[in-house]
């Protein structure tokens, strides 16, 4: 190890004087040459390492013990345009005519930002029927299948944060008297 460099260091906060390295500059390149040989050897990389130090983790995700409330307004009537393949979302009403409306092109961004949100979930709580729970399963197994290739306005953080929101808010209804395989699917979907 007394045959360091710069390159050695990658950086780290080592001065060179004189005709060697400073103490703490031998340090902290042994730290970096042990830490990155072990992880490269233990075929590891930083990010996983990191996950399994972290007390977050290693929690596993098994089932929902509490959902908050959503706050916000609610119409019933909503329920009955979306199960009849109407979705107005940001002043726009688009007819899928039995497709999913995750496979019409969307009229806005605005629209597109309403409709993969999920916000639209509460107007089914409102409408509290079977029909209601059915149809968002139907909608959120649909989006489910589609996660591998959603559009770049899907992916923007604040619209997954408030999916993740609605998910939240909205599990009571999707979830009750939801098959196993489903429960397993939504839990999926919400850890990631």
């Amino acid at each position: 190890m007394t045959d360091l460099n710069q390159t050695d260091l990658n950086g780290a906060d080592a001065r060179q004087t004189g005709s060697g390295w400073t103490e703490r500059g031998q340090t902290l390149a042994r730290m970096r040459w042990t830490v990155g040989s072990w992880l490269r050897a233990s075929g590891l990389g930083l990010r996983r390492l990191l996950r399994m130090l972290s007390p977050f983790g290693r929690i596993r995700l098994t089932r929902f013990l509490f959902a908050p409330p959503d706050l916000r307004t609610t119409d019933p009537t909503l329920a009955a345009d979306i199960y009849a393949g109407q979705f107005v979302f940001a002043g726009r009403v688009v007819a899928v005519g039995g497709q999913s409306p995750f496979d019409v092109t969307a009229p806005t961004s605005s629209w597109a930002e309403a409709l993969y949100g999920f916000g639209w979930l509460r107007h089914l709580q409102a409408a509290n029927s079977s029909l209601a729970r059915d149809n968002a399963r139907t909608l959120i197994a649909d989006f489910s299948a589609r996660t591998r290739r959603l559009p770049a306005v899907a992916l923007q953080p604040h619209v997954v944060a408030r999916r993740l929101m609605a998910f939240l808010a909205q599990s009571p209804l999707v979830l009750d008297g939801a098959s196993h395989e489903f429960y397993a699917q939504f839990l999926g979907l919400v850890r990631h």
